[in-house]
């Protein structure tokens, strides 16, 4: 069909004018003889392209296995307005009465997870094998790709998706498609899935101009969290309330020490609490892991925080891209980065470790009477990335007026400096762009292992994102741009929409008003502070002498084990406790300091249990476990 036919009909039956992307995606897909690739920014429309071919297919049927089951249910819901029957396929709807409701042709489109995809002698296999059907498939759509690269680790039938190659026509074509697609990334999910040679690709921009950047250093404890105080201010207003917030972990049990939203929430609570957050009355922010990255779309988000550097820009930039998912609104996000991360702790770490060893040898030397009368050489200093004056945090704040009239003068300066670069400056600007977009292209780091999570190394562009202000970049934006190969595609606005002078303004590449924190200072100089006062201290922990564990103690260590299974059951269900264990409630290390700190009669309180714990669970269990402790009474230690 011709553009103005796709247009024609999708306007008909969707009520949207498509943009001219959205076309040629739909054109790829239908011309059947080869896979399609589309990289497109969150919440740009990609989920409209996997329903246009069926408007030109009448008896079509797409397949969407999308990583999520959330996923498939909202779409399910979503189309039942347009009258295009779907069902949603998971591990407790893959039963034969509706696979062969499939096979019957009830279904035009079937929403379902790579697990139950690719699930041995499941109901799949047969439809394969039905070549009525078979012939029917428009193409098979892989959602959020990146997942295939990305997740394969822990959901291994990624690994396996390239079997389905030998079971189904040769005639079907993928449709792979996410936010997310940099080379790398890419390249594992050409050899996973066996892209074909003749394969379209439809590159867009993936930025998301109206989200403000902004990275910092985190300041206090991890395990305390304090500063996330700045969402909830001292002494609030009546009538006050916090932005609607987003704040992102990657470790399920930190998301689920303030109100949680995870892949293992139960599908009433998580509907529950996006209904909440949504009208924002109640709810106004939620603590959450991927499962809300790609599982909600709600439109007004409007700060999105990122605790911790997680190991995937991957992950990050989907995370971010949950904020302001109405075009028309602006949405913060803020990433607060662990200090060993930031070019200038390490190199002060190096530094410090310089400093040892000298000394060391010197009292080597010094033992050993050899050169006495020598000076010890002069430290020298090997300039690299880290050099710079960045502090890592904004000035102290100021008041609103006084931002919005420093941003005039920062946004000039700024115009000014990028208009004033002589041609060797951007030269050199570019020269270094390039060597470091190599880098980010290759594969593996250290002899060829990927960079472990929780490690003191970050990916370079992640590196690049993070110390942005004291390398070339001075911009956080440009770097993830790089990485995702996003500044070489330009616009097509223009021919998407030629009746308008400004051409189409939805696929329009925007110029972000306030870019991030480096371009546009003055905005964030108000922005995220926290002041905690010094008549609050943090109480730290005994100090605990080592000793022989007696009969007691192992009482009480399987008397914590007992509770806190049972805790998790009770909580979150049986099945969650058979495949996570009880971890999730009170860690192997928090119930091994309770003994420790039994033994030595450190707990009898409270406060006390608190102190030394630092258990998330306290508040919750304190009374529980002060229980299991007295009637335990280990030994005293001598």
């Amino acid at each position: 069909p011709s553009c103005s036919e796709i247009r024609q009909r999708t306007q008909e039956v969707f009520g949207q004018r498509p943009c001219l992307w959205q076309v040629q995606t739909t054109q790829a897909v239908l011309h059947g003889n080869q896979d399609v690739v589309s990289i497109s920014a969150t919440g740009s429309g990609k989920t409209l392209t996997f329903w246009m071919p069926l408007l030109f297919r009448s008896q079509g049927v797409q397949i969407v296995i999308a990583p999520l089951n959330i996923l498939g249910t909202q779409n399910v819901h979503s189309l039942q307005k347009f009258r295009i029957p779907a069902i949603a396929l998971t591990g407790e709807t893959a039963t034969h009465e509706n696979f062969k409701a499939i096979e019957e042709g009830q279904y035009r489109v079937i929403m379902t997870n790579p697990e139950t995809l690719m699930k041995e002698g499941g109901g799949f296999e047969s439809l394969w094998k039905n070549n009525s059907f078979a012939s029917r498939i428009v193409s098979i759509v892989w959602d959020e790709a990146h997942c295939i690269s990305r997740w394969g680790d822990f959901r291994p039938e990624y690994k396996l998706a390239g079997r389905l190659r030998y079971f189904i026509p040769s005639s079907i074509p993928y449709f792979v498609t996410s936010a997310t697609l940099p080379t790398t990334v890419l390249d594992d999910i050409k050899d996973i899935l066996q892209l074909r040679k003749q394969t379209a690709y439809i590159h867009r921009s993936n930025d998301r101009p109206n989200i403000h950047l902004s990275v910092r250093e985190i300041q206090h404890p991890l395990h305390s969290f304090l500063d996330l105080g700045f969402l909830i201010p001292n002494n609030p207003p009546h009538g006050w309330k916090p932005p609607k917030f987003l704040i992102f972990f990657d470790n399920i049990s930190e998301s689920l020490r303030v109100t949680w939203f995870n892949a293992e929430m139960t599908p009433e609570f998580r509907e529950e609490h996006t209904i909440q957050l949504a009208e924002g009355d109640v709810l106004f922010g939620l603590c959450c892991t991927d499962s809300f990255g790609m599982g909600i779309d709600l439109p007004d988000i409007k700060l999105v925080i990122q605790w911790q550097m997680t190991r995937d820009l991957c992950s990050l930039w989907q995370r971010l891209g949950r904020g302001a998912r109405n075009p028309n609104l602006q949405a913060t996000a803020v990433i607060f980065v662990e200090s060993k991360f930031f070019d200038r702790n390490r190199l002060k770490k190096a530094e410090n470790k310089e400093k040892r060893a000298l000394k060391e040898a010197e009292k080597k030397r010094s033992a050993m009477d050899v050169a006495k009368n020598q000076p010890v050489p002069k430290k020298t200093r090997t300039m690299g990335f880290g050099d710079g004056n960045c502090s890592g945090r904004p000035a102290e704040p100021l008041t609103t007026e006084q931002a919005v009239g420093l941003q005039s003068e920062t946004d000039s300066a700024v115009l000014e400096t990028q208009e004033t670069m002589s041609a060797t400056e951007r030269q050199e600007k570019m020269r270094l762009d390039a060597l470091r977009t190599v880098a980010y292209c290759k594969k593996v780091m250290n002899g060829g292992q990927r960079v472990k999570k929780g490690g003191d190394e970050l990916e370079p562009a992640e590196d690049d994102f993070v110390n942005a202000a004291t390398r070339h970049f001075r911009c956080y934006r440009r770097p993830v741009m790089l990485y995702f190969g996003s500044i070489e595609h330009a616009s097509q606005h223009f021919e998407c929409d030629p009746s308008k002078p400004a051409g189409c303004t939805c696929c329009k590449i925007q110029q972000p008003e306030i870019c991030c924190e480096l371009c546009s200072p003055a905005f964030f100089r108000y922005f995220a502070h926290i002041h905690i006062s010094k008549q609050l201290p943090m109480l730290s922990r005994s100090r605990l002498k080592d000793y022989s564990a007696g009969t007691q103690d192992m009482e009480l260590k399987n008397t914590l084990h007992t509770f806190r299974k049972d805790a998790t059951i009770h909580k979150f269900g049986l099945a969650h406790l058979s495949e996570f264990g009880p971890s999730i409630v009170m860690s192997n290390d928090v119930l091994q300091r309770i003994v420790d700190c039994a033994h030595h009669q450190k707990i009898k309180t409270k406060g006390e249990l608190i102190k030394e714990t630092k258990w998330g669970g306290a508040e919750e269990y304190w009374k529980e476990v002060l229980a299991l402790i007295s009637s335990a009474t280990p030994t005293t230690s001598t």
